[in-house]
């Protein structure tokens, strides 16, 4: 006699945003994935935690704030001790700038403090600091603005692993750096606190980094340096993001509060606004 079982097997799908509410930065990189709104005003945190409020019931457990530099608002960590008490993932990347010095934005049009309480750090599951190479020249391909960013990268790490933060290294991978890559590693290893790297491939979306994907984007990438990486015996948690695979995969939420996603030929599908209402259910069964 042959027996049948029937085994349901449920999988959890992890519903997340990428909240980019903050339309300064303190770099500019012409291979840039966001689209800055033209206009000036920032989403209020108010309006984000009664959306984010709403979005945890209807099943969102993790969210990202990323760039512009969510460090040029000086309310983020009032938002980042919210997602804390709802017991959310949080990731906050940055350049991180602040931590080390009082500084401006790229457009100087914004003069951000030194910050001297870090408490909201340790709220943070990550905190996600941008290395593209092991050079200022080779960082430069990529991301300008700062003289001396990699002393700059590796001074902020450095306070970072005194303040045992746990740190994903964000690097996108491009043309200019794939002989690098390598090198990188050797840089990060360094540091005890870095528990994650993540390589992005370089994504020709954006306002500008469509526009410079010939700079940027890799044709029949030999990926044998990408899998000696993850094949290394090491503590840090390597991995290698393609293009293909993130394509619509992120829920974007900009500064003006529009919900979007963009596909690799930069297609942007807008799916409502955190400002209205009325659009929240079409945003959350596509989170």
């Amino acid at each position: 006699m042959i027996l049948y079982i029937e085994i349901k097997v449920t999988i959890l799908i992890e519903k997340k945003l990428i909240l980019c509410i903050a339309n300064k930065c303190f770099v500019k990189c012409p291979g840039c994935y966001h689209i800055f709104p033209k206009s000036s005003e920032e989403i209020t945190n108010l309006k984000m935690v009664n959306f984010l409020d709403s979005a945890i019931e209807n099943g969102l457990t993790k969210v990202t704030f990323a760039g512009g530099d969510p460090l040029t608002r000086q309310d983020i960590p009032e938002l980042i001790e919210f997602c804390y008490n709802k017991q959310m993932k949080i990731n906050i990347d940055t350049v991180g700038t602040p931590l080390l010095k009082s500084c401006s934005t790229y457009d100087r049009q914004k003069d951000i403090e030194q910050i001297i309480d870090f408490t909201f750090l340790s709220k943070v599951n990550y905190i996600g600091i941008p290395l593209d190479g092991s050079s200022n020249e080779t960082i430069q391909l990529f991301r300008r603005g700062r003289k001396n960013f990699l002393e700059e990268q590796l001074d902020i790490l450095s306070i970072l692993e005194k303040l045992e933060v746990n740190v994903c290294i964000n690097t996108v991978l491009h043309k200019g750096n794939i002989d690098d890559i390598d090198n990188i590693y050797d840089l990060i290893s360094m540091f005890k606190n870095v528990k994650k790297w993540q390589i992005f491939e370089f994504m020709p979306i954006g306002d500008l980094g469509f526009i410079h994907k010939e700079r940027y984007q890799i044709i029949n990438m030999d990926k044998t340096r990408i899998h000696n990486l993850l094949n290394l015996e090491t503590d840090i948690e390597i991995e290698y993001k393609s293009s293909l695979e993130r394509e619509n995969s992120y829920m974007f939420i900009n500064s003006i509060g529009e919900a979007y996603k963009i596909d690799i030929d930069n297609n942007v599908q807008v799916f409502g606004n955190v400002n209205d209402e009325s659009s929240w259910e079409q945003i959350f069964s596509n989170m």
